[in-house]
């Protein structure tokens, strides 16, 4: 009768344990990431005015465009504006802070600043792009896409070399 050795047993607990977390993890997938919202930083000009340009993602000026600014806490838009021929819009008599701009059916957070005290990242002029985030073609990711085949591998590249040493140590050999 062909009885496990605690070495026998101890390799198939690995390959066994090793397996399941791999399989943990690829079931777990990675961390859900929740929406991100990019804050747009602008500096107001000498008079409280706010200029910038809507633009589609190929980079053509979008002429008619909507465009709602309104504060933190309002759901009214304090001002509104159409962008011109070239894509251009212009706010007048803006005051320094918080605000949600509406184009279209997105929604963006700007923090606009008085002149002169605006961080270095912000911009004298606006450039907005319309029409949702840009999709670029990519590779085929299989690993990405069959996280559990891809993980089973990993551990099973690294388990069964375990095995395979750790059995062949079990048996004396065949000439001394």
């Amino acid at each position: 009768m062909n009885t496990l050795s605690p070495r026998r047993l101890a390799n198939l607990l690995a390959i066994v344990g090793l397996s399941f977390w791999a399989s943990a993890i690829a079931w777990a997938g990675p961390p859900a990431a929740g929406p991100r919202t990019a804050v747009l930083d602008a500096e107001l000009g000498p008079n409280g005015g706010w200029t910038g340009t809507v633009v589609t993602a190929e980079g053509i000026p979008v002429t008619g465009a909507r465009l709602d600014l309104s504060s933190g806490s309002g759901r009214r838009p304090a001002l509104s504006t159409v962008t011109g021929d070239n894509g251009c819009f212009r706010f007048e008599n803006v005051h320094a802070g918080a605000y949600s701009l509406r184009c279209g059916d997105e929604i963006r957070v700007c923090r606009l600043w008085q002149y002169g005290t605006a961080p270095p990242a912000a911009g004298k002029a606006t450039l907005i792009v319309a029409g949702g985030p840009i999709v670029r073609g990519k590779l085929y990711d299989w690993a990405a896409e069959h996280p559990v085949l891809t993980y089973t591998g990993i551990a099973a590249a690294i388990v069964v070399p375990v095995a395979v040493i750790g059995s062949a140590q079990d048996h004396a050999p065949a000439s001394p």
